[in-house]
């Protein structure tokens, strides 16, 4: 194999754990959800420090990754679907692109050529 899944790997796991403390520092998610991202993805970090001083148990970083990372994985999740569904107060505050409400813009515009 080539070195470009280590490559890989590396860079998965440094973009999650940024989204991690992304999620520590803001509102939508909780503080579980962050620092179970952060485990997750500094055990998927590990990896490489036991690749070097200890490739013999190689496979355990990995494993304990991989379970933070199902847990992570369902605790954004459940809180994707909570802020999806229709009538919760949260998903009205945060617009998405495309379901951006224009009709008090439109009201505007056409209030300003009559």
């Amino acid at each position: 194999t080539g070195s470009g899944i280590y490559l890989r790997f590396l860079l998965v796991s440094l973009a999650g754990l940024i989204i991690s403390a992304v999620m520590l520092r803001s509102s939508l998610f909780g503080k579980t959800t962050a620092y179970t991202g952060i485990l997750a993805n500094g055990f998927g970090l590990a990896y490489y420090l036991v690749m070097v001083l200890a490739p013999a148990i190689v496979f355990v970083p990995l494993s304990i990754s991989a379970v933070f990372l199902l847990v992570w994985y369902l605790l954004i999740g459940s809180r994707l679907w909570v802020l999806g569904l229709p009538g919760t107060a949260r998903s009205r505050q945060v617009p998405i692109a495309g379901d951006l409400d224009l009709s008090s813009h439109e009201a505007n515009v056409s209030q300003v050529r009559s």
